[in-house]
C-alpha cells in the first residue's frame, strides 16, 4: 500500500513528501501483530462484564 498514491491530503504536508512506501508484506505483518495484541487483550478480559472489558491498550 502506498498512501502517496492512494491517499488524499486533507491537512498538512502532501503525503508524497513525508510518508514512506509500505510494502504489502510489511502491512500484512503489522496487521497480524495488531490482531494478536487485540486477541490477547480480549482473552485476558474474558468473563469481565464491565464496559472496560472491551477497552484495548488503555
Amino acid at each position: 500500500m502506498n498512501i502517496a498514491e492512494s491517499g488524499i491530503t486533507l491537512w498538512g504536508q502532501d503525503a508524497k513528501r513525508i510518508a514512506p512506501h509500505v510494502s504489502h508484506e510489511c502491512l500484512l505483518e503489522a496487521l497480524k501483530l495488531e490482531l494478536n495484541y487485540l486477541k490477547e487483550d480480549l482473552a485476558a478480559n474474558a468473563g469481565d462484564r464491565s464496559d472496560k472489558a472491551f477497552v484495548h491498550n488503555a
